[in-house]
């Protein structure tokens, strides 16, 4: 290892396989793998000390999910993660807010498309007869596109 190189926690094999694993990049160079270890570090690093503060508002022992997902949910420059690491609901807030979009979906159906009538009521009713495994198996992308 030469002077200039920096020793990093994350795997450098990982990196430099996800690199080329890009159709789009030619050849890469030692400086740009260790370039993009250390960044990808100092943000791991900076993520985990904005939860931190987001723990110790809360006066709590110990980071957890939910300090991670408030810091994203509230840092807008963070938008790009905020799929990837969603605020938590329960089943029941979740089968509410679907609820409360397929009435939605109903209403602009119904304005949309006044000359057909033929939209039974049950494809726009919501079916509340499953369990709660059944919701917490959606995805995040859907929740969070029920909330807007």
């Amino acid at each position: 290892m030469s002077e200039n190189q920096y020793k990093t926690i994350v795997p450098v094999a990982k990196i430099r396989t996800i690199m080329k694993s890009s159709a789009d990049v030619g050849a890469i160079t030692q400086e740009a793998i260790q370039l993009v270890a250390r960044s990808t570090e100092l943000f791991i690093s900076n993520l985990a000390e904005n939860a931190h503060k987001e723990q110790m508002k809360n006066k709590e022992h110990q980071i957890v999910y939910k300090h991670l997902a408030n810091y994203v949910q509230n840092e807008s420059k963070l938008e790009f993660l905020q799929q990837m690491l969603p605020k938590k609901i329960t089943v029941k807030q979740y089968k509410e807010l679907l609820r409360k979009s397929t009435e939605k979906e109903a209403l602009q159906i119904s304005s949309s498309d006044d000359d057909d009538e033929s939209v039974s009521s049950s494809e726009s009713s919501s079916d509340d007869s499953g369990n709660a495994d059944d919701a917490i198996s959606i995805s995040s992308a859907s929740v969070i596109e029920v909330k807007n």
